[in-house]
């Protein structure tokens, strides 16, 4: 009744689910974590009070200033001295988890527009509820 009602899963989510179970058959933890994690080597860059700050993305956490960090907010309140998310100082951009078609699809502004649009004359009422001739 649900994929009837709100649609089943997209194409993206059902190739992600088959990556995911060939992992866990595998073994492969790193494919199961797959792309919302920051993959080794990776290096975010950051300005903050006219100092460049350079970080390093580890298979454990990152290192910064020659110093191993377990998280992006721990280099970030480093870097501040005050708490941050490390995703947000940094600009990380992290793949949603939850489903955003699980409500059904969106109708945005433009929609409504494009549809008030491609309606015909005769179709459109008048303030009083009257339809036009």
């Amino acid at each position: 009744m649900q994929v009837e009602a709100y649609g089943g899963l997209s194409v993206a989510i059902k190739r992600r689910l088959r990556e995911i179970a060939d992992a866990v058959r595998n073994g492969d933890a790193n494919a199961v974590l797959g792309s919302s994690r920051i993959k080794p080597g990776t290096q975010m860059i950051r300005q903050w009070k006219n100092t460049t700050h350079t970080v390093t993305a580890l298979a454990e956490g990152f290192e910064w200033n020659g110093r191993n960090y377990k998280s992006l907010s721990a280099v970030a309140n480093a870097i501040t001295g005050t708490n941050w998310n490390g995703f947000a100082f940094f600009g990380v951009k992290r793949v949603p988890s939850s489903n955003k078609n699980a409500a059904g699809p969106r109708r945005t502004k433009l929609d409504a527009i494009s549809d008030a649009q491609a309606a015909p004359v005769s179709a459109l009422k008048t303030k009083t509820g009257n339809r036009r001739a």
